[in-house]
């Protein structure tokens, strides 16, 4: 497992637990591949430092949603199955840490579609309108 961040963590200590202090922005994937090699499972929950500057703040996260999924898309394994190009394995199973999904399960290859499609077109597609439904109905702009 590891750990990248600008901050190191205060209470993560484990064994199999590597941090790697550095900005996702200015960190050079290939560096990061080299550095620690294919992985079967990418999990990321990037967010920027907020200003309350909304045009700030939803740059600065389309910025990170960006980097994310070049990681991501550099780094993940590929498919444990020779016929396919990329393998999204489900789930892990706790005990051990190996991925016990399938290649075939599509829940994760759609979520990086929908991540892909929503940093191309800069928009979270559906919680957009959501959000503008939630506003309409309680009389915002």
């Amino acid at each position: 497992m590891i750990g990248l961040d600008i901050e190191a963590p205060e209470q993560l200590k484990a064994e199999n637990f590597r941090f790697i202090k550095g900005d996702i922005l200015t960190l050079e994937t290939e560096w990061l591949l080299q550095e620690v090699g294919k992985a079967d499972v990418v999990i990321s929950d990037l967010a920027p430092k907020t200003t309350g500057i909304s045009l700030v703040d939803t740059s600065r996260s389309l910025a990170l949603a960006e980097k994310a999924l070049e990681a991501l898309t550099n780094i993940v394994q590929l498919s444990r199955d020779k016929n396919l190009r990329f393998g999204f394995n489900e789930w892990i199973r706790a005990q051990d840490g190996i991925p016990m999904g399938q290649d075939w399960q599509t829940w994760s290859a759609a979520m990086y579609l929908y991540a892909a499609t929503c940093v191309e077109k800069e928009s979270t597609l559906f919680f957009d309108d959501m959000r503008e439904k939630t506003k309409q109905d309680k009389g915002h702009d």
